[in-house]
Order: C-alpha cells, then sequence, then structure tokens
C-alpha cells in the first residue's frame, strides 16, 4: 500500500477545471496516473479517499481502464438507508478568497443543475 499526494488533482476540483475544461482536466488526471504506473508498477486498485477525488473517477477510469477504482463514500452513503423524513432547511456556507470567489462556486453550482442560496462567511 502507498499514500499518494493528489493535491494537484483536488486542486482540478475546486477551481471547477473538471467542469468548464474537461479536457485539460483529462490531460493533467491522465499524466498523473500515467506516472503513478511508471512508479508503482503492476498498479491495480486506487481508492479515492477525499471528498474532491470522487468528482474526478471518469477522468481516472478514462486514463486507466485497466485500474479499479474505489470510492469510499459510496459505501457510506449506501448504508444511510432511506432515512427519516425532516422539516429542516439546507444552509450553504462559503468563503471565498483571491483565487476562489462565491461567483465561481455559483457558477460550478449552476454547471451541476445545484441550486442553493449561498451565504458568505468569512
Amino acid at each position: 500500500m502507498s499514500l499518494i499526494d493528489a493535491s494537484a488533482m483536488v486542486e482540478l476540483v475546486e477551481s471547477g477545471a473538471f467542469l468548464f475544461d474537461p479536457e485539460g482536466t483529462q490531460a493533467q488526471v491522465s499524466e498523473f496516473v500515467t506516472a503513478l504506473h511508471r512508479r508503482v508498477p503492476g498498479l491495480e486498485v486506487l481508492t479515492l479517499s477525499s471528498t474532491h477525488l470522487p468528482w474526478l473517477k471518469g477522468f481516472f477510469e478514462t486514463a486507466s481502464p485497466g485500474c479499479r477504482f474505489l470510492d469510499p463514500a459510496e459505501t457510506i452513503v449506501a448504508g444511510l438507508g432511506e432515512g427519516t423524513p425532516g422539516s429542516g432547511r439546507i444552509r450553504a456556507l462559503v468563503t471565498e478568497d483571491e483565487r476562489y470567489s462565491l461567483a465561481d462556486f455559483q457558477r460550478m453550482l449552476a454547471r451541476l443543475g445545484v441550486e442553493l442560496p449561498l451565504e458568505k462567511v468569512a
């Protein structure tokens, strides 16, 4: 087992590149996976163990079709069951900095078809 620094892949999600530049994202993921295969010959299974990497699963699968990609969140969500109907509300709290603005995040949500009223927090 090896731990792999996938910070560059996380950046593809945080920046929204995976939504707005799928070709560039695929190129970067493919380069990353090729380097992994050189470093770890015979690599067959990778786990997408972060909140960001599952968004790139399709890119990883295209980059390495012979590899199996595990998303631990799938098992966790499946184990939740139907849940209990509630009457709560969703609050979407968002921070921003010089790299990522609230407007950028709203564009990503719109591309995903998600409508949330965002509350900016410091």
